[in-house]
């Protein structure tokens, strides 16, 4: 992400990628500031937009001020679109729910414990609840809270001058999981998110490691099939969820070992449940294989007794190597291309919407401020053709500047729309 987003905490004038890396440092800046005006700045611009200031975990997190993501620059790593042009919109209060200090719970499409014997869920590839007033969804599916946290961290944004990784990806999730909750739980415990690993670091990530999963497999310890027989109380096992990049999915006899990348426990999972996946995000088995930019994952993990974990569901979302969701190898080409030409863009993110009209990215730096990006290319697909006359009739009432790249005239990406 941004290298050059300036803090102010206290009195103390620090880059956010040092406050996010070291926090510790700055805890005497913190507590002051918390106690004299409650918050930090962010020194984007000269009206220093408000910064939450929040603790989990025994870390400080600063975060961008509820509602006021559109009064930072738009090159600085706090600024957001004023609502609208995503699927978050189809959300109702009891799917998310956002508080004033800038903390937010989600109400997930599966439980994170199961009681043995009771029913499980649906794989979250089944239909959400929605309001049967409105088209509002009362809970959300992994791929609608990975589509979120990318959102609420910037990730599916780009601006001039930015670079990102892995690693500053990943404190950006940080930053945005210290203010959530779910299921009763706070998400910074609920959910690991794989670090970057590095041999000095190697130690520390283990630990972290078992800080998370330990508690997890204990619970799992009271459900061996001798003990359940014996038992006359229901146990409950207490599930979790891992963020990362897929590396590598292996078939075997049993079923399928999935590896992540800096990260070096497998998880395991039946053959049924991959090919419901992949009928659902399409074959990652094979983006992988081709290493066509990156393939995420929000995996749902059941502990057990031996010291593992399996996969009850997952979340995937394809991204770009700088980790730019994408939906297909045409939008790749267009977000590589955008980003290596220093583009203003974002990508509109679906979450769980099906119905709603989003482009395939919108550009902020050319002649109008704001153009519409859209890759067509299928034929011969009435619903297909039917939903591309619905997104131009959009467009056209919208009177917005329309950039079209149509697969079946040409295969040649046309050349992207000057910067004003």
């Amino acid at each position: 992400m941004s290298s050059t987003t300036k803090i102010k905490i206290g009195t103390s004038e620090i880059s956010l990628d040092h406050f996010q890396h070291e926090p510790q440092k700055y805890a005497h800046a913190v507590l002051l500031a918390k106690n004299t005006v409650g918050h930090a700045n962010c020194l984007c611009n000269k009206d220093c937009p408000r910064l939450v200031i929040a603790r989990r975990a025994g870390r400080y997190y600063v975060a961008g001020w509820p509602n006021e993501g559109h009064l930072h620059h738009p090159g600085c790593d706090f600024f957001k679109n004023e609502s609208g042009g995503s699927g978050l919109d189809s959300y109702s209060q009891e799917a998310l729910q956002k508080r004033g200090d800038g903390s937010f719970s989600i109400r997930l499409n599966q439980p994170l414990s199961l009681e043995l014997g009771a029913p499980t869920r649906p794989p979250s590839g089944a239909r959400t609840k929605v309001d049967s007033k409105s088209t509002s969804r009362r809970s959300s599916t992994l791929l609608g809270l990975l589509h979120y946290l990318w959102e609420e961290s910037n990730l599916n944004r780009w601006f001039p001058g930015w670079r990102r990784d892995w690693y500053l990806a990943r404190n950006h999730l940080l930053a945005t999981t210290s203010k959530g909750e779910i299921a009763g739980r706070s998400m910074s415990e609920a959910m690991y998110v794989v670090p970057k690993f590095s041999t000095n670091a190697a130690q520390e990530i283990k630990r972290s490691w078992d800080t998370w999963s330990v508690p997890l497999l204990r619970s799992a310890m009271g459900a061996t099939p001798a003990k359940l027989k014996n038992s006359k109380s229901i146990t409950r096992i207490h599930t979790g969820m891992i963020l990362g990049r897929i590396k590598a999915v292996e078939r075997t006899d049993r079923g399928y070992i999935i590896k992540l990348k800096d990260h070096a426990y497998p998880i395991y999972a039946k053959h049924a449940l991959i090919e419901k996946l992949e009928k659902r995000f399409g074959r990652f088995t094979a983006h992988i294989e081709q290493n066509q930019g990156e393939c995420i994952v929000l995996a749902l993990l059941m502990p057990h007794e031996k010291g593992y974990f399996s996969l009850i569901d997952a979340g995937i979302m394809y991204t770009s190597a700088a980790l730019i969701p994408i939906e297909s190898n045409h939008e790749l080409k267009v977000a590589d291309a955008l980003r290596l030409a220093d583009r203003h863009f974002s990508k509109p993110l679906l979450y769980d919407s099906s119905d709603e009209v989003f482009p395939d990215f919108v550009l902020y730096d050319t002649a109008r401020s704001k153009t519409i990006m859209e890759i067509y290319g299928m034929v011969g697909n009435q619903a297909y053709d039917n939903r591309k006359k619905e997104k131009q009739e959009v467009y056209r009432k919208a009177e917005a500047d329309l950039w079209v790249w149509d697969l079946t005239k040409s295969k040649d990406m046309p050349p992207l729309p000057p910067v004003r």
